[in-house]
């Protein structure tokens, strides 16, 4: 498997060096977290059965499932198993007035992680990192320089998971 990830890369492998991998038989997979899922489309029409493409971003994944991804590698699944699983199983389903209902019920979750923050605070990890003690199960606070959750941020994670349901 192949980490597309151009964020941190520095470099995005187009769609055909990613097919020439494929018909060398360097790679059989890939996580492509670039979040574009035009790029899951066309990995998937260009390489076919012969490349599992997994989505590897978290704001679009029903999207990516539905133009054929075979699954999702990201942050939220780690942290929102259930409500994940209920896109993915919908998706899979080829049941899009299911997945889109599974989609709306994350969307407010997605909001607060990734277009709420001011000056970058806070950061989505930390608000990933809270997202499970919130749910009973502690794991401490996000490495440095990250930290912990403000009580505002908390509350807020703590109203969307109730949401949610």
């Amino acid at each position: 498997m192949v980490y597309n990830n151009p964020w941190f890369a520095g470099y995005e492998l187009t769609t055909p060096e990613v097919k020439e991998l494929v018909d060398d038989g360097t790679i059989q997979s890939i996580k492509a977290a670039h979040g574009d899922v035009d790029r899951v489309h066309k990995l998937k029409y260009y390489c076919g059965d012969d490349l599992t493409v997994f989505y590897g971003h978290d704001y679009a994944a029903m999207e990516a499932l539905l133009a054929g991804a075979d699954g999702w590698l990201s942050g939220f699944p780690g942290v929102l198993p259930k409500q994940c699983r209920a896109i993915q199983d919908a998706c899979v389903a080829k049941d899009v007035d299911a997945a889109i209902a599974a989609q709306n019920k994350l969307q407010p979750y997605i909001d607060c992680s990734f277009h709420d923050e001011v000056n970058g605070v806070p950061h989505w990890q930390e608000i990933c990192k809270y997202t499970l003690p919130a749910q009973g199960l502690d794991v401490g606070v996000p490495r440095k320089p990250l930290g912990d959750l403000d009580d505002a941020n908390k509350k807020k994670i703590e109203k969307l998971l109730a949401d949610m349901g």
